[in-house]
């Protein structure tokens, strides 16, 4: 295995952020955090709030525990990423602010309270009851769909792998909805599986703050954007008491046969 080598990549969610405390509290029918000020502001400026430091720390100590250092160090610019990337406490880390991984624009309705009829959730709910669009290509009012989404995220890796070709542990802090795009660009979620997941009202099913994400597989030295595809994964909650690891699961790509197809479409009656 001369010309093979071992790469490793680690996504890490933001610990929670201000807007995830007056969000949660919006849900439970508590408005009073979503403040003026907190609803005009750039929605890339959202500070961790005090659990969010500690889950930072927490999940920091996880790393360290379990990879030591790591060969390249990324994080969305957002400042709840800038913040968690920094208690992560990686003394020596070099970290490369890096914009294909800020979380998916979701245009005018950012930051509506859960009251407003605008707001994402009740949108999503909307398209799916009427049927209008695939959630996988619904976009909210100036801002972009899920494919475009993982479209960005994709450039993006694939600048980070061709640009640093020897890094074999790379590690990244970004947002709930790019480690969704990971899923989907590695093969480790289906597309069904990753929409139900963004309109799932179970919070278990949901990516949790500094939710670590964590691909490895075997690549030729001499292929640089081969990091693209991964043969295994897990997921690890290091706020989780105890810390809270998933078995290694393969990435298996799915196909189908002629046969296949065509059941399918006979599912579905002709319209003329």
């Amino acid at each position: 295995m001369s010309g093979i080598c071992t790469k490793e990549l680690v996504l890490v969610r933001h610990g929670e952020s201000e807007y995830n405390v007056a969000n949660r509290a919006s849900r439970r029918g508590d408005h009073s955090l979503l403040t003026t000020r907190l609803k005009h502001a750039n929605s890339g400026n959202f500070r961790l709030s005090p659990l969010g430091r500690t889950q930072a720390a927490q999940a920091g100590n996880w790393l360290k525990k379990e990879f030591g250092s790591f060969d390249y160090y990324a994080t969305s610019p957002y400042i709840r990423a800038i913040e968690t990337a920094g208690l992560l406490g990686f003394p020596h880390a070099r970290w490369e602010k890096n914009k294909y991984f800020i979380e998916r624009s979701y245009g005018d309705l950012e930051l509506k309270p859960q009251t407003d009829p605008r707001n994402v959730r009740a949108a999503l709910g909307r398209n799916e009851r009427e049927g209008k669009t695939d959630l996988l290509f619904w976009r909210p009012p100036g801002g972009e769909n899920f494919v475009e989404l993982c479209v960005r995220v994709c450039v993006g890796f694939q600048k980070i792998f061709m640009q640093n070709p020897h890094a074999r542990k790379i590690l990244i802090v970004c947002h709930g909805e790019v480690m969704y795009a990971a899923h989907m660009i590695f093969g480790s979620m289906s597309d069904e599986e990753c929409v139900r997941r963004q309109i799932s009202k179970n919070g278990n099913e949901k990516i949790w703050n500094c939710e670590i994400l964590h691909y490895a597989g075997f690549f030729r030295r001499d292929c640089a954007a081969a990091g693209l595809s991964f043969s295994r994964f897990r997921t690890i909650r290091p706020t989780a008491h105890p810390a809270d690891a998933s078995a290694w699961m393969h990435i298996r790509p799915e196909y189908a046969s002629s046969e296949d197809l065509l059941r399918e479409a006979e599912r579905h009656p002709r319209l003329l």
